[in-house]
């Protein structure tokens, strides 16, 4: 088993990173790595292209997300403290666990610009995830930086506590800051003591290490900030080391311990079949049947107000028609897909945001 870096950010990472999907899997293949991970910051967006490449190259994908987790609720905006943590997709089932706790990010959890969960919605989606420690922006790490030792201790108990021992992963890191040495040493030491296993990852940013002050001008564009500031101080360790450079600068057990972590994560994302909500129906009645229901429902109430116009229309032409068109969506299986249109329109009409007459496919 071959290293392969577990913590990477892509340009999917708006302003925050300059890596490129395809040429991220060139260069993990250049480098002898048989998988590479993206761990974009609250999303899923370049999963499919990840997966469109690494099959390409002959390369393992690895999907995953950073996510920013909360101390109490998602939804509460003065609740402001976040920390970071990596999930990992060990199976099918934990791809689709991510999708939910990174949705649910947006659509309940979104405030001041960013996506961000709690400990409750991980709770309830962690099977088949496994869980790193989010490196140096990491609860755990930061408590060791800050001198407290208790404090780390208590939030990887934490997290070991929701995701399990086999699930959760202490991140050391090596990114060229004279925090990192230290910080690690008392990482391994708590591992050790906690039962928790430490990996090696490398907050990966951009490829190359010359990529740093192009990645920093990235960085200010997105933060506002010039970039004559920060000129003299551009940090470059956030590149795509070769497993020789982690070797190097890292504990060969937790640079072994990422390859171990890649094996585990086996996921394809499947693709040829349309895959739809599930839209909700009363109980007892199929979509088919609600669909065909509502169908008729509505061009009933066309009878009535055509009647009330007193306009000439044959009403078994239309009914059949109706049929036809019903029975074709349900031979189809989209009745779930037609439903769905209704409503969405329904409620825009309900609104009073302005609809079009529709065509095509509904």
């Amino acid at each position: 088993m071959a290293f392969a870096h577990l913590n990477v950010r892509t340009h999917y990472s708006f302003l925050e990173s300059t890596i490129k999907v395809p040429d991220l899997v060139k260069a993990a293949k250049q480098a002898g790595m048989t998988a590479v991970a993206m761990t974009d910051k609250g999303q899923l967006y370049g999963a499919m292209e990840l997966q469109k490449y690494t099959e390409k190259e002959g390369v393992k994908a690895i999907f995953g997300a950073e996510v920013l987790v909360v101390e109490k609720d998602r939804t509460d905006p003065k609740d402001r403290r976040t920390t970071s943590l990596v999930l990992l997709c060990e199976t099918l089932a934990g791809y689709q666990n991510l999708l939910h706790v990174v949705s649910h990010g947006f659509l309940e959890g979104f405030q001041h610009g960013v996506p961000r969960v709690d400990r409750a919605l991980l709770a309830a989606h962690t099977d088949g995830l496994i869980a790193l420690s989010g490196g140096l922006a990491g609860d755990v790490t930061q408590a060791v930086l800050r001198g407290d030792l208790d404090g780390a201790r208590q939030r990887a108990e934490g997290w070991r506590a929701l995701f399990g021992p086999e699930h959760f992963f202490l991140e050391v890191q090596d990114v060229g800051f004279t925090e990192c040495p230290p910080a690690n040493d008392a990482l391994l030491a708590l591992g050790e003591e906690l039962g928790l296993g430490c990996v090696a990852t490398n907050a990966v940013r951009y490829l190359k290490q010359d990529d740093a002050r192009a990645h920093a001008a990235l960085l200010c564009v997105g933060m506002n900030k010039s970039y004559r500031g920060i000129e003299g101080d551009i940090p470059n360790g956030f590149w795509f080391k070769p497993e020789a450079a982690m070797r190097e600068a890292l504990p060969g057990a937790c640079v072994d311990r990422a390859a171990v972590i890649a094996d585990r994560c086996n996921v394809k994302i499947p693709v040829g079949k349309t895959f739809l909500p599930n839209y909700p129906v009363p109980e007892g009645v199929s979509r088919p049947d609600f669909l065909r229901q509502t169908a008729r429902e509505g061009l009933e109430r066309r009878f009535q107000e055509m009647d009330a116009r007193k306009e000439a229309y044959d009403r078994a032409a239309y009914t059949a028609r109706l049929e036809l068109e019903v029975d074709v969506i349900v031979q189809m299986d989209f009745p779930g897909y037609f439903l769905i249109v209704w409503d969405f329109i329904a409620e825009a009409k309900r609104l009073g945001v302005p609809v079009g007459p529709g065509r095509g496919s509904g």
